[in-house]
């Protein structure tokens, strides 16, 4: 991992400015935080995508917490047909690549969505 060069004022409001790629709607989440294992332990977290099963969250309407993450895995690519493969270890979250996972939700139901690295330093991860 090298040393990010973000540029200034790139902060979650001005994300859409990158360009990455043609959206119709967008959620931007922006926090810090320290993580004891660094940002290899941060990304081996992420990265395990079958883990994100069983995440849960707080129904307003219900008025009770839910699984939200049904089902949850890593994919060779955009197109892979269905076909999983291992979760994405920290040398596959390379800067500038995009990742690709299909997950199905108690809200969407099932769907492919695209992570891509913006940038993995060893004191700093962003990503879209």
């Amino acid at each position: 991992m090298g040393r990010c060069r973000i540029g200034p004022g790139l902060d979650a409001a001005g994300l859409h400015r990158l360009d990455l790629f043609r959206f119709t709607e967008m959620v931007a989440v922006a926090g810090r935080f320290r993580c004891s294992p660094g940002v290899a332990g941060l990304l081996r977290r992420v990265g395990a995508i079958s883990g994100w099963e069983g995440i849960r969250c707080w129904s307003t309407t219900r008025k009770q917490w839910r699984r939200l993450i049904i089902e949850s895995c890593a994919l060779p690519g955009p197109d892979a047909g269905g076909a999983c493969r291992e979760d994405f270890a920290p040398g596959d979250m390379e800067e500038g690549r995009t990742l690709y996972f299909r997950q199905e939700d108690n809200v969407f139901g099932a769907a492919v969505y695209r992570m891509r690295i913006i940038c993995a330093s060893p004191d700093r991860l962003a990503g879209v």
